[in-house]
């Protein structure tokens, strides 16, 4: 499998056109298409055409890289380190369904294909299909093959690799090609076909049988023995040439609605592909299943564009691969035998005998997963910051406060992936322009270790579009009136708005925050001023005028007086006794007093006090009786009383009115 790391063109990303696959192929596949054969570990190939690959390698075979196969000890964690070792998610898309298609080519003249092989082989699609109807649930008949592994991966358009597998779409399923081959394309074998020549043959077939294209559907191409083919005219080469290099490949023609498919050569009895003594069944076809069948089907259905979805990019020597990479060597648990050899796989009653793939979840290669741990709730968003820094920030279910491992891929052409343990993080890319960003969010707890889902967004790097200030506030406000604005409509379409900035105009000080209130001093014409900044550092400014004016004069209401009026006061005798009878109003209930006195000189004369007050409404009628000494000094003079009549409402409130009143002479 060829490393990304040893890319070595620029691989920024192409701009999504629609949604769907063109959203995650345009930006999520250009590097595993761009560049030159790369030389480093796993199992992808970048060919000269343009495409990527990914094959099974020969077991044990030298590689003209140098690379081993990977060491997997299932079950147990690696230690923290740059990418965890789990499969890791790049940003493509996975197939949410499979419609498989078989293509046998062989024309007229060709050798023949073994007895009872494309039966066994349509059978084994066929089985797939049939189980794949069955329970989904936990211990179910459909979670009890390797296909079952593969349900707990997803994309970042949120499909997951459902246990959805069909053979044909009820017109076609297995289509016999007897288009003659082409010239040769390469020399490792008498007939040699390049993957640009395998290609073009699958196109012509889906073409002209009016197949359909697109991320649910995969063809297989299969050849007789003796039919061999290599990457390019001068290799690497399947198991049967004369440069022996893999068993079996798969890829994609085009992204936008490609064509998926998987190149399947006669590996049967072929060492590192095939072991003739693990054949449950009567014929040659489990060759092909046990020597990269299942295996292509199994990455493609997780990693259908190859290394743009669910890869491990582990850049460590002899590391890395696909789901079907990570557990080529691994057999799993043999669950019986038959009279021809064991069996490690049940499909729809029928014994089938290949390998394990490998499963986050858990840690391990796993001939079967009965229960998908339940996958991170998560995404994640992105805001640009000075240059071509961008910062990441991922968001979980609230109150959410599971352990989670983030592995990144950016895909810019520096470090594969990126590692943390921390849901932030800030990453410079080399250039501005689009990229597609990749992230695996893995359960780091006890029990749900390993589940993973799969997240990708496109981001912008540089080219910085400034924000837009915008606020509202009143156009008139009055001195010494406190004022509110609202910078809230401010607006960043490719960032955060950093920070806000107020200038009143009136000299004072500037404030801060989405919103202020400012009190004016003085009345006036001034203008608001609005500087929101980004996160990098662009600013935009917005203004309106406001009009402060001086307050009207506060009126005050001055309740009237609570008073006592004195209408009228007369001189009376009542069975000889002599009175002053006072007549008023008061303005509510309380008490009234009257006093009369007469002084001569400094020495009172006469008084009187009240003894009777009787209330009417409002009006009242007050009695003040005379003393004895004013009693006999009028009978001899007139006498001038100063009369007080006060007067204490219930509420406390009190008046007072004095008057003078002459009394005539008694006789």
């Amino acid at each position: 499998m060829v490393r990304l790391a040893a890319i070595a063109s620029p691989r920024r990303r192409a701009v999504a056109r629609s949604l769907g696959c063109t959203l995650l192929c345009g930006l999520f596949v250009v590097a595993a298409l761009a560049s030159s054969p790369a030389t480093s570990s796993a199992s992808l190939f970048n060919l000269r055409n343009g495409t990527t690959v990914s094959y099974k390698p020969i077991a044990g075979a030298a590689k003209s890289n140098g690379a081993n196969q990977k060491a997997i000890t299932p079950g147990i964690p690696r230690a923290f380190d740059s990418v965890f070792g789990f499969l890791d998610y790049g940003g493509g898309p996975v197939m949410p369904s499979n419609t498989n298609y078989t293509i046998y080519w062989r024309p007229a003249g060709a050798t023949a294909f073994d007895p009872g092989y494309i039966d066994g082989v349509n059978r084994y699609f066929t089985d797939l299909a049939h189980d794949s109807t069955l329970s989904q649930t936990t211990g179910g008949a459909g979670r009890q093959n390797v296909d079952s592994v593969a349900t707990q991966y997803s994309d970042g358009n949120g499909n997951l690799v459902n246990y959805d597998s069909h053979f044909g779409d009820g017109t076609h399923s297995s289509i016999i090609d007897t288009h003659a081959y082409p010239p040769n394309g390469c020399s490792a074998a008498p007939t040699c076909l390049t993957d640009s020549q395998i290609q073009a043959e699958i196109s012509r077939v889906v073409a002209e049988n009016n197949l359909p294209r697109g991320l649910s559907h995969e063809y297989f191409l299969i050849t007789p023995a003796g039919v061999e083919s290599c990457f390019d005219g001068g290799g690497p080469c399947s198991a049967g040439s004369n440069d022996p290099y893999y068993c079996a490949y798969h890829g994609n023609v085009g992204t936008d609605n490609p064509i998926i498919y998987s190149v399947d050569p006669y590996v049967t009895g072929i060492n590192g592909c095939d072991n003739p003594a693990q054949h449950p069944n009567t014929g040659t076809y489990d060759g092909l299943l046990q020597g990269g069948l299942s295996h292509e089907h199994n990455e493609s259905i997780t990693d259908p564009i190859p290394n743009s979805a669910w890869t491990d990019m582990n850049p460590a020597p002899g590391a890395g691969g696909e789901n079907g990479d990570l557990c080529g060597s691994d057999n799993g648990t043999t669950l019986g035998s038959t009279a021809n050899g064991p069996y490690n796989q049940i499909i729809n009653g029928h014994y089938y005998f290949y390998q394990t793939e490998w499963s986050n979840i858990g840690f391990a290669c796993l001939g079967r997963l009965e229960t998908v741990s339940t996958l991170p709730t998560a995404s994640f968003t992105s805001s640009k910051l000075k240059g071509n820094d961008v910062d990441f920030n991922v968001t979980t279910t609230p109150g959410d406060t599971t352990p989670y491992f983030y592995v990144w891929q950016f895909n810019d052409g520096g470090e594969v992936t990126v590692a943390t343990q921390s849901p932030h993080i800030t990453h410079a890319f080399p250039d501005a322009g689009a990229y597609g960003v990749g992230l695996t969010i893995t359960n780091a707890s006890p029990g749900l270790y390993g589940a993973s889902r799969g997240l990708s967004n496109n981001v912008e790097a540089g080219n910085n579009v400034p924000p837009v200030a915008a606020f509202t506030g009143p156009p008139t406000t009055q001195q010494g009136v406190a004022a509110s604005f609202d910078g809230s409509t401010s607006s960043d379409s490719d960032g955060t708005i950093a920070s806000y900035d107020w200038n009143w105009g009136d000299g004072t000080p500037n404030d801060s925050g989405v919103g202020a209130s400012h009190t004016f001093a003085n009345a006036g014409s001034y203008t608001v001023t609005l500087t929101v900044t980004d996160s990098s550092d662009a600013t935009s400014t917005a203004t309106r005028g406001i009009t402060v004016t001086v307050p009207p004069p506060k009126t005050v209401t001055v309740p009237p007086p609570k008073t006592i009026t004195v209408i009228r006061i007369k001189v009376q005798s009542v069975r000889g006794v002599t009175e002053l009878v006072t007549t008023g109003t008061v303005p509510s209930a309380g008490r009234i007093d009257q006093t009369a006195t007469s002084r001569a000189g400094s020495k009172r004369t006469t008084r009187c006090r009240s003894t009777k007050v009787t209330y009417r409404a409002s009006t009242y009628t007050m009695h003040c009786g005379l003393d004895k000494a004013a009693r006999a000094a009028l009978r001899k003079t007139p006498l001038t009383l100063t009369v007080v009549t006060s007067f204490r409402a219930t509420t406390g409130a009190r008046s007072m009115r004095t008057q003078v009143v002459r009394l005539p002479r008694r006789r």
